[in-house]
């Protein structure tokens, strides 16, 4: 998935806009909601080793809140990895690389739910 295939279904599904909040990082894009304003994806590229991976290849990934009990189940499975620059307990990392379209979609609805109280 690319990040205007991501972008453009979030800007469908929950009549989002991107924003750009990082100054250092103009090309993070953040998706919130409108009415409480909390985070519910952030999309961003960065180094593998960022990660825990060994190499220093960009990684497009997306972070969302999920339920802390499925983390380590998903952080042992291929493309996701405990959440870079967010609390790990609540969020994680997936590679849009590796992990299936669906699979990411499911994740970031679940995410929106978990965020919007």
């Amino acid at each position: 998935m690319t990040i205007d295939e991501l972008t453009q279904s979030l800007v469908d599904t929950y009549q989002v806009q991107p924003e750009q909040l990082f100054k250092k990082h103009p090309d993070y894009v953040i998706f919130r909601h409108q009415r409480n304003r909390k985070w519910f994806a952030l999309v961003m590229e960065v180094a593998g080793d960022k990660l825990g991976r060994p190499s220093h290849e960009l990684k497009l990934i997306v972070n969302v809140k999920i339920d802390p009990t499925e983390i380590e189940i998903l952080t042992q499975g291929v493309g996701f990895y405990p959440a870079y620059h967010m609390n790990k307990q609540h969020w994680v990392s997936i590679d849009l690389a590796v992990v299936e379209s669906t699979t990411v979609l499911d994740l970031i609805a679940q995410s929106f739910s978990l965020t919007n109280v």
